[in-house]
């Protein structure tokens, strides 16, 4: 049997890569997601609120 070998994805290395380096990287600051919204703007952002 005959095994077929996947070409690696850059996008899909680049991101493994990120998440390895943030696994590393030790601990977040704790916050929350808050929606609020620009002047100006017809949809709503989200805004990270640190605690």
């Amino acid at each position: 049997m005959k095994t077929k070998t996947t070409l690696a994805n850059p996008h899909t290395a680049a991101r493994d890569l990120t998440l390895a380096k943030l696994a590393h990287a030790g601990p977040f600051l704790e916050g929350h997601l808050s929606p609020f919204k620009r002047p100006g703007c017809a949809l709503q952002c989200l805004q990270l609120n640190l605690t």
